[in-house]
């Protein structure tokens, strides 16, 4: 076990304990919040930037109207899924929430940890690229996310090279190539 086994597992257990505390209602809540607020602040921000006459620029006026409809929404977000997951927990259900948050945030930790491992395995370094290909857990990550690369769009073929020269490398360091 070495360093990028480390970050690997800290990686995965760090994403796992925060999907659990934060439960798969309020990450919902927030990307729903957020795509919200992005659509809302938008679309009204022109009409709400008047309100700030203490400011003398329009411009200002816009940009502070956008950043108050946007945090406002993402607060309103934020209530909403702490009020669900409250009732969620009075039905007796909270079990089902921290379920799926770990879930979400194991998928989360994966995608993160993966991503990590790819750019590590192209950076132009040896010694970096010898932990990687050293790592106990590097190469069994890549292969079990393998399904990921067939998912990618061709416009994504760059990242798919990526995973795949860090498969490789990886492999071929450690002879199951």
């Amino acid at each position: 076990m070495n360093w990028v086994d480390i970050v690997i597992l800290t990686g995965l257990t760090g994403s796992a304990i925060m999907g659990v505390r934060t439960g798969v209602v309020r990450w919902a809540a927030m990307l729903i919040g957020a795509v919200l607020a992005a659509i809302i602040a938008s679309r009204a921000y022109g009409s709400f930037a008047p309100v700030f006459t203490f400011l003398d620029n329009e411009s200002q006026q816009r940009t502070l109207a956008f950043i108050v409809l946007f945090v406002a929404v993402m607060v309103g977000a934020w209530v909403a899924g702490n009020l669900l997951k409250k009732s969620m927990s009075l039905l007796l259900l909270g079990w089902v929430d921290r379920l799926g948050g770990l879930a979400l945030g194991l998928i989360v930790g994966v995608i993160s940890t993966v991503t990590f491992v790819t750019l590590l395995g192209i950076l132009p370094s040896e010694s970096i690229q010898d932990a990687v290909a050293d790592s106990t857990l590097a190469a069994p990550l890549l292969e079990a996310t393998s399904f990921f690369r067939a998912l990618l769009p061709v416009e994504f073929d760059d990242i798919k090279d990526l995973l795949d020269k860090t498969t490789e490398l990886v492999q071929k360091e450690t002879g199951e190539g």
